[in-house]
This record gives structure tokens, C-alpha cells and sequence, in this order.
């Protein structure tokens, strides 16, 4: 007999056409001081160049 392993903890809300699941580790803190940047900037991403 086969068992699926344990999930870990999540909210899940309804959608049209399925559930958006947020997992525990979610929402990440920002601190008040980083509300101004970017997504990019506040985890230091840099663009890449596609060509």
C-alpha cells in the first residue's frame, strides 16, 4: 500500500478554475524601509540580456 507523503501547511483560496495555494513560507516580510523598490531590486536580480 502506497500513502502520499505529508503536505506541509498552505492556505488555499478558490479561483475561477482551480485554487491558488500559498505555501507556509509565504508571505515573505519587507521590511518597511524596501516598500520603494523593486522586486528585482530588493532580491538584487539583474536583467539579462536576451539577444
Amino acid at each position: 500500500m502506497s500513502s502520499s507523503p505529508p503536505s506541509a501547511p498552505a492556505s488555499r483560496f478558490p479561483c475561477e478554475g482551480g485554487v491558488d495555494v500559498v505555501p507556509y513560507v509565504l508571505p515573505i516580510r519587507i521590511p518597511e524601509e524596501a516598500f520603494g523598490m523593486t522586486v528585482a531590486e530588493y532580491f538584487g536580480l539583474e536583467e539579462q540580456d536576451m539577444d
